[in-house]
């Protein structure tokens, strides 16, 4: 019974937050700040204890509804992306620049910031905002993509021991990690072509950002690292700018 009277009392106290919130003056933008990892749904909620002692992380289901109330508002111009390092694979970064998309299609002006650096994970987001800010005495870290290869049949053959696996087909590779010392030929060919692929993709979030054709994108590419005034100076950020000086662009 208590539980019941708990939640009831927990969701009025949020109704009527967000009801003042409605009531009240809304920021002109709202800012989010965007670092290491996120978990692709919404945790289970946890006991007390775990709630307390380690808060579930923010899910992009979770950011994702933060975006939409962000675009269903209409007293809100846009929103300031903070960007920090970003530790997420290549799919779940295309997930947040789509939702960034869908803020500027909504008709909110989205900023990209940096206090310290781009790498190729934030940059990759912040090409899909209108803009992308760095502040002064940052830098563009080398742009692509790299991949490593973990083998462990040396390392097993130090302490005695052998994986025995039947591999029933070259390209069936998941027992390579206990059983070979490097790439197999087939192995090689099918991680190239995957990183052909992502590439691709990450050139072509570069082309559309900077408004540039595939070769520009890719000598934008190549030509990284940057400082910060070789970077505004070739394009690679539009304006050199400090964090007090965000709310007056």
């Amino acid at each position: 019974m208590l539980t019941y009277v708990s939640y009831a009392v927990r969701s009025f106290i949020r109704a009527l937050d967000n009801l003042l919130r409605r009531l009240g003056r809304a920021p002109d933008y709202v800012v989010f700040i965007l670092e290491g990892s996120y978990p692709q749904l919404r945790p289970p909620r946890g006991n007390f204890w775990q709630r307390r002692l380690a808060p579930p992380k923010t899910s992009l289901q979770e950011l994702a509804e933060q975006f939409r109330q962000v675009a269903g508002d209409p007293r809100v111009h846009g929103v300031v992306l903070h960007l920090r390092r970003l530790r997420m694979p290549l799919a779940q970064l295309q997930t947040l620049a789509d939702l960034i998309r869908e803020l500027r299609t909504a008709g909110k002006r989205v900023v990209a910031w940096s206090a310290s650096y781009y790498d190729s994970a934030n940059y990759y987001v912040a090409c899909a905002a209108d803009e992308i800010l760095l502040q002064p005495g940052g830098s563009v870290y080398p742009l692509g993509l790299h991949r490593g290869f973990l083998f462990l049949a040396d390392a097993l053959e130090r302490i005695g021991l052998q994986a025995d696996i039947i591999q029933i087909s070259p390209y069936k590779t998941a027992g390579d990690l206990l059983t070979r010392r490097g790439l197999s030929d087939e192995a090689r060919q099918m991680a190239n072509w995957l990183i052909d692929e992502s590439y691709a993709q990450f050139t072509q979030a570069i082309a559309a950002g900077r408004d540039l054709d595939e070769a520009g994108a890719r000598a934008l590419i190549d030509h990284a690292p940057y400082t910060d005034l070789e970077a505004a100076h070739a394009g690679v950020v539009d304006t050199l700018i400090g964090e007090e000086d965000l709310r007056r662009t």
